[in-house]
């Protein structure tokens, strides 16, 4: 073996280049269609044969290139986008390095067909492009040609000249899925140019952005023709803003998660990108509304200054390094947040209409360690009762025995007697309530409510509705809701830690962390103090737990802290305290919640209806589970209709 030192030739250099960015047919539209946004295009065609392999060629209507220019970018580290190495730290284009196209022409049959319009427009010459044929790296031809203002590239017989590299291709289909894939969501990265795939003349993907939409409308129809309808239909708008920094697109509902991470599309600057630190933050806003191990469904776009960004931390530029972390995390998450609260917020309650109050009298020992606010008290002209639940039937022991429920008018009202098995008798209970806003229930049985579809409001939630199907509510899910927003927001209006009483433990709980471990809980003692949850070293890296707030008190400590350790570690996050505390607020409301197979009664029913509609993310119980489920006609139809 030889060990003296050479410099590798071009051609070689070429090659080598090419296996480090061109893995297969989608890798090198990529790079093409990558150069033709670069250009400026507001339309790029790209037309594929084999898979790619036969054939590829992209379009554009781009600035295209003159015949010096067209030369000098078949050379490698030739780049019309940077001057200095300052200007990688400020970078908003696609790519700069220059080796995309001569690593493309070193392993095919390479055509360039381009023109550029001169730049005062005062040439009284005809319109005259350049052609350049390359094979395998070496230029056979350079002519004059005739081109609209644009870029033609035209890829042959790709891997021709690299056998080892050929062999391991996979299927002609498998390269036309994986083109696709890609073509997907170069075009949700820019909602504003129109893209076209043909694969062997039949048309796999075309966008038809409307120009004159804003931003959001048009990202709304890439969502619809790249990913479909009924996905666009799931979706909630987000946006939010701190500073230079910029969010928009659309979020999931919580119902609409997946069990892995496909259908999640995050863009910065435009570029298709992953990052760890957003994921989570995505995730955090959706707080416990998602069921565990599923996965919220996004197309974010996020506008960063190009200085706040590093692309180059992955050879393709899959991943990127984002400075002021906690900035973006804080934006992500609060945005995602207040995108789901928007999304509920539909039925507010008007001063003029008939109040319900759905509240529920706690156990005389209750997991939650504060008092319930006072019975409202109401002028002697109001009128109210108490309903006792019609059926006992699988009933807690924590839940309560009875339902108070108090309304609004100017004179007393007969008890309704609404049933679906019964004529409607008037007057009755709703007769009186015009003006409602919440969904009117006209029947319950064990387990479940049943709205009236014409009473639903039209919202972004129910604004294509069919009114002909049934709507039925879990009530089991549904009072879950309603008594962990009633906590949550009795915990957040309360002041310091006068929300949590704490329990002192009968022997503290010893943790014998790693030095890195307590190096970080030590950071950090005072924040988890502030949730009432009481730590003291007693060791260079041992602790004791020694109270916990009762929310808590069924925690698994080990558990409990190395969760906050492992939020703490991976993203210094502080509030990682409070998720954990919802999440056990969430899990006590779920056992408090009201049996499956209770009845309710109709008042109690109406009641819960509309103490869960006035909850600010009605749609999921705390810990991500459905309270609203729809059956529509032509399912019902389909039941009767089996034999």
């Amino acid at each position: 073996m030889s060990c003296k030192i050479r410099v590798l030739n071009e051609h070689t250099i070429n090659k080598i280049a090419a296996g480090e960015v061109i893995e297969n047919p989608a890798s090198v539209i990529k790079e093409l269609v990558e150069n033709s946004i670069d250009a400026g295009s507001t339309e790029i065609c790209i037309e594929i044969k084999g898979g790619g392999r036969q054939l590829i060629r992209v379009t554009d209507n781009g600035c295209g290139m003159g015949p010096d220019d067209a030369l000098l970018c078949l050379e490698r580290h030739a780049t019309s986008k940077i001057r200095s190495l300052e200007d990688i730290y400020a970078l908003h284009t696609m790519g700069f390095r220059g080796e995309a196209i001569p690593s493309i022409a070193s392993i095919s049959k390479f055509t360039l067909l381009t023109y550029s319009r001169p730049s005062d427009g005062t040439s009284s010459k005809p319109p005259e492009g350049t052609m350049i044929l390359v094979d395998g790296g070496k230029i056979i031809k350079c002519s004059p040609a005739a081109r609209n203002p644009g870029t033609t590239i035209e890829v042959k017989s790709l891997f021709f000249n690299v056998p080892v590299r050929k062999k391991f291709q996979k299927s002609p289909a498998h390269d036309t899925n994986e083109i696709l894939k890609m073509l997907s969501v170069l075009a949700l990265g820019n909602p504003t140019i129109r893209f076209e795939l043909i694969s062997d003349q039949k048309c796999l993907l075309s966008t038809s952005p409307r120009t004159e939409s804003t931003f959001p409308e048009r990202l709304g129809q890439s969502l619809t023709e790249v990913l479909g309808k009924d996905f666009f239909e799931e979706t909630c708008q987000i946006q939010g803003q701190k500073g230079d920094y910029h969010l928009q697109g659309f979020i999931g509902l919580p119902s609409h998660s997946r069990h892995n991470r496909t259908g999640q599309y995050l863009f910065i600057n435009q570029r298709g990108v992953f990052s760890p630190l957003i994921a989570f933050a995505v995730r955090q806003g959706y707080g416990t509304t998602l069921p565990p191990n599923r996965h919220p469904v996004y197309v974010l776009h996020l506008t960063v200054p190009g200085s706040s960004v590093d692309v180059n931390v992955h050879p393709q530029k899959k991943e990127v390094k984002l400075r002021h972390e906690q900035l973006i995390k804080d934006l992500v998450s609060q945005a995602v947040s207040q995108a789901l609260q928007n999304q509920c917020i539909s039925w507010v309650k008007e001063e003029a209409s008939p109040s319900f109050i759905f509240e529920t009298a706690l156990p005389p020992e209750p997991p939650f360690a504060f008092s319930m606010p006072p019975e409202p008290q109401f002028k002697s002209d109001l009128a109210s009762w108490e309903a006792q639940s019609a059926s006992p039937v699988d009933k807690p022991s924590s839940f309560p025995t009875s339902f108070h429920i108090h309304f609004a008018d100017e004179k007393p009202l007969p008890a309704p007697k609404i049933r679906m098995e019964q004529p409607v008798e008037s007057p009755t209970l709703f007769d009186v309530m015009p003006t409602r806003r919440t969904p009117r229930v006209m029947t319950a049985f064990p387990g479940y409510l049943l709205l009236d579809p014409a009473t639903l409001p039209s919202n972004e939630r129910f604004s294509n509705i069919d009114r002909s199907g049934l709507y039925l509510v879990d009530q089991r899910a549904a009072h879950s809701r309603v008594i962990f927003e009633k906590l949550i927001q009795l915990s957040e209006n309360s002041e310091a830690n006068s929300t949590f009483h704490i329990q002192a433990l009968l022997i503290p709980y010893t943790l014998d962390l790693t030095p890195i471990e307590a190096h970080l809980l030590r950071q950090n003692l005072d924040g988890i103090h502030q949730f009432g949850i009481q730590v003291r070293e007693i060791g260079p890296s041992t602790f004791a737990v020694e109270g916990l707030p009762q929310v808590l008190e069924k925690a698994d400590i080990n558990s409990l802290i190395h969760s906050i350790l492992q939020s703490l570690r991976d993203f210094n996050d502080t509030q990682a305290l409070k998720k954990e505390q919802q999440k056990a607020i969430a899990l006590n409301a779920s056992r408090m919640a009201i049996g499956r197979q209770s009845c309710l009664s109709l008042q109690e029913g109406q009641a819960l209806a509309d103490q869960l509609f006035s909850c600010k993310m009605p749609y999921q119980c705390p810990v991500g589970k459905a309270t609203v489920a729809y059956i529509s006609q032509e399912e019902l139809s389909k039941l009767f209709q089996k034999s």
